[in-house]
């Protein structure tokens, strides 16, 4: 089943039927195992269907606007009768709105049913309410799927697995009687699960599937390693799928934010399937959707425009250590439900929202059908989140900044960079906070002529001598006067209209002032926040083209990340002794620079030096990897210091042999949606979608590309072409932080007879594409060296039309130790 769209005329307008979207991993409850038994009856899942397509259209009906309803209340003009009468998008006003959802059903009960997971499965009471309905018209093309998960969930309540959990579970009774308030709800585990035939071709092992569970002894996790194949984990960690403890199920959210704070992640918006598992998934032929919103990469159209994808309100929160997950009721004056929007921690109690956009729905029923219209409005405000309180407040935006060519202001974007500017100042000062574990981080070193007589540890411990005695300390402001946090924007994508969205390179500061701070960290932040530009500088040179300081290009959904300094440093003994006395007596000096294709043999095998650490990445640097403009995705790398603000553009590389000595080729690792992390001496990027990927999502005049087939290659020697698999096809790509080198993998040179270009693409053998996977639509985090993926979209290589859900959480486990090299 796939998720593309069919299309249907009706009259002379085109529409536009979805079908369901499937997990590939679901979770299910031990406390309700006796539910399972149920699923083997048809019709008990029918009615589950007709349950779930009922609250459905209950949900449109609540949160969209009716149209004919609007127009009937002398409140839309008169053009505007039902949704195929206008291409554009419709913009009633707020009091429209509030108007006819004051008359609606109850919104509360229906969010819910669909996604606030009150009951496992509805009462039997509320089942036979909806008898109204026929059993015929649920949709049949689950059928095939409706035993799938009922057989992986039987294998796990009849594994030796879950012994050690009712044990647990028997002492919990005890204490459920002399304290009740302990609840056994919050101590329900919840097993993963994968789908039988991504198992298949995930694993280089063919097993029964009766013998997926056999022989777990314990039931915290199941194996996931299949997600990397052995042959691209570079980083020779460990990957699983675990269980989780709650009262609830987690939910499978897309394009959503993901924030860590402390122990706890928190996520909140984005969208939730309205449905449980495959085979409770509501029949949507009954909606239909009229102009369908194009949305640049990685938003992927059959997902954003899906009637069964609803937007989540909620916030929830998951602990790492404990496993546990939990709904959390929030209070204050909340956002609404917002996609793509950006959460970034500023202090241990407050974290800071702000981008995205809304999916408002307009809607009007003909002959039980509902024709729906989604439209897009961005999100101008800011929100703060006390995760003590969980209490939300409202921040305006505004700008005050003027320049010679007029007003400057800050628009609505999503997409975009987003950090706290922590622990550094503009005046070349660091902060010491008694709340952070690092109060200045350690400089970084960087000299291609440094005398190989002098260890590289000695000349670290000079310059930060140097560079320490020369910088000031600042402490913290006084709590009783009030000071600024500040936020750093910069790029995404702003809105032209409905259907057109520009990408942006401006960058921003927003300066939230505190009025003042009490016990607990609590704070007190002013309702406004003051937004001010960051100008390109200009160079005092005569040439008009190169009068500026380097730039990235107008761009959106790119990765970036604050470097950890602290581990940047650290070596291995043999890198160290390496450094410290081998000597080459044919080369004169170090050779960092990629190779010429007119370079002679004795400088193509120089041996690169690879202990001098780029020179700008330090405390006060910002990465930023990739990114795209609509279809056109970048690979390169840059830095931003933070306190210089000025831009540099950092060179990758990647070795075409694994003799270490050999000579490295630049490269650009094109990605986007995607996220960065530095793990150590590593760069780690997770996700995204590479350039072929775009190509065949979103280009139409590509979209019959042979579905098999990665991509068509040939070399510039006239070979026979042949699959290859591109640099960046792993779900976790590595660049050792000092050499900035792309690890694990060796590269080729092959030509693309598509486009008349050149290509570096992994040496290795392309039997391997059915194994490689696409990983989008989550931000994932990197907690004591583990990455945790909570949600988000999977799909295979070879067929990117067709995205699968992630009902669980993934964990990659990356080594303590570098590996990168």
């Amino acid at each position: 089943m796939s998720v593309k769209s069919d299309e249907l005329e009706v009259g002379n307008e085109e529409y536009h039927i979805f079908s369901p979207v499937k997990y590939i991993s679901n979770s299910f409850s031990v406390m309700k195992h006796d539910d399972i038994a149920k699923r083997n009856d048809s019709n008990y899942l029918k009615t589950i269907q007709i349950n779930n397509e009922r609250y459905l259209k209950h949900y449109y009906k609540s949160m969209g606007m009716n149209l004919l309803t609007l127009k009937n209340k002398g409140q839309l003009s008169s053009t505007t009768t039902r949704v195929s009468d206008s291409h554009s998008s419709v913009s009633p006003n707020s009091s429209a709105i509030d108007s006819y959802n004051s008359s609606a059903i109850d919104k509360a009960n229906v969010y819910e049913y669909i996604i606030g997971n009150i009951s496992y499965y509805p009462e039997k009471t509320l089942l036979n309410s909806f008898s109204d309905i026929a059993f015929d018209v649920v949709a049949t093309q689950n059928e095939d799927d409706t035993h799938v998960n009922a057989i992986e969930s039987q294998q796990i309540f009849n594994s030796k697995a879950l012994y050690v959990y009712f044990n647990h579970f028997d002492k919990l009774s005890t204490l459920d009687n002399i304290k009740p308030s302990l609840g056994f709800d919050n101590n329900d585990i919840w097993i993963p699960a994968i789908r039988s035939e991504f198992r298949d071709r995930l694993s280089s092992k063919k097993r029964d599937k009766i013998e997926s569970f056999k022989g777990k002894s314990c039931p915290l996790f199941i194996e996931g390693t299949g997600y990397i194949p052995p042959e691209f984990d570079t980083f020779g960690g460990s990957t699983m799928i675990s269980s989780y403890f709650g009262n609830i199920k987690l939910p499978s959210l897309v394009y959503h934010s993901t924030v860590k704070v402390n122990d706890q992640v928190f996520l909140f918006g984005g969208l939730v399937p309205s449905y449980k598992y495959d085979e409770e998934a509501p029949n949507l032929k009954s909606f239909r959707i009229k102009d369908f919103i194009k949305v640049p990469p990685p938003l992927i159209p059959n997902i954003i425009n899906n009637p069964a994808m609803v937007e989540n309100p909620f916030l929830y929160s998951f602990n790492p250590s404990s496993n546990r997950f939990e709904k959390n009721d929030i209070h204050g004056l909340p956002p609404p439900p917002l996609i793509c929007v950006k959460g970034t921690k500023i202090t241990d109690r407050y974290i800071f929202y702000y981008g995205g956009f809304e999916l408002k729905t307009t809607w009007y029923m003909e002959d039980d059908i509902y024709y729906l219209e989604k439209n897009i409005y961005m999100n101008p405000d800011a929100y703060i989140l006390d995760i003590l309180s969980f209490t939300f407040k409202k921040v305006d935006i505004y700008t005050i900044q003027k320049h010679k060519f007029g007003e400057t202001t800050i628009q609505p974007r999503f997409g975009h960079c987003q950090i706290h500017l922590q622990n550094v100042d503009t005046d070349n000062s660091v902060y010491t906070d008694s709340t952070s574990s690092k109060a200045s981080s350690v400089e970084a070193v960087s000299n291609p002529n440094i005398s190989l007589s002098k260890s590289p540890r000695i000349l670290l411990l000079e310059k930060n001598a140097s560079k320490h005695s020369q910088k000031s300390t600042k402490k913290r402001p006084n709590s009783r006067k009030p000071y600024d946090i500040t936020m750093l924007i910069f790029g995404g994508y702003i809105q032209k209209s409905n259907q057109s969205f520009m990408a942006v390179n401006d960058m921003w500061k927003i300066n939230i002032q505190v009025m003042s701070k009490g016990k607990k960290g609590y704070l007190i932040f002013r309702d406004g926040a003051e937004a001010s530009v960051i100008a390109r500088r200009k160079k005092n040179t005569n040439n008009t083209e190169t009068n500026k300081d380097p730039w990235p290009e107008p761009r959106a959904f790119g990765a970036y990340c604050i470097p950890d300094i602290y581990s940047i440093k650290k070596k291995t003994l043999l890198n160290s002794h390496l450094d410290k006395y081998y000597m080459d007596t044919n080369m004169s000096e170090s050779n960092t620079d990629a190779p010429n294709s007119n370079q002679n043999n004795n400088e193509e095998n120089s041996y690169c030096l690879s202990y001098p650490i780029q020179e700008n990445i330090n405390e006060s640097t910002l990465l930023y990897h990739g990114g795209a403009n609509q279809t056109h995705i970048f690979g390169d790398m840059w830095s931003f210091n933070i306190v210089e603000e000025t831009w540099q553009k950092l060179p990758e590389y990647a070795r075409v042999s694994s003799d270490k000595r050999e000579p490295k080729v630049l490269i650009e690792l094109g990605l986007v949606g995607h996220t960065l992390f530095t793990v150590g001496n590593m760069i780690v990027t997770v996700g995204g979608l590479l350039q072929c990927d775009v190509k065949k999502i979103y280009c139409e005049e590509n979209a019959s590309l042979r579905k098999n087939s990665y991509l068509k290659h040939g070399d510039a020697l006239g070979e026979e072409k042949q699959d290859s698999i591109p640099i960046g096809a792993s779900i976790l790509n590595i660049f050792d932080i000092n050499s900035l080198c792309l690890q694990g993998n060796n590269v080729k040179t092959m030509y693309n007879a598509d486009n008349n270009t050149f290509e570096y693409l992994f040496q290795d053998n392309s039997n391997l594409q059915n194994q490689l996977l696409i990983s989008i639509a989550s931000t994932p985090i990197q907690i004591n060296g583990t990455i945790l993926i909570l949600g988000g979209l999977v799909a295979f290589r070879t067929d990117v039309n067709e995205f699968y859900l992630r009902g669980t959480v993934l964990e990659c486990i990356l080594p303590s130790v570098s590996l990168a090299s």
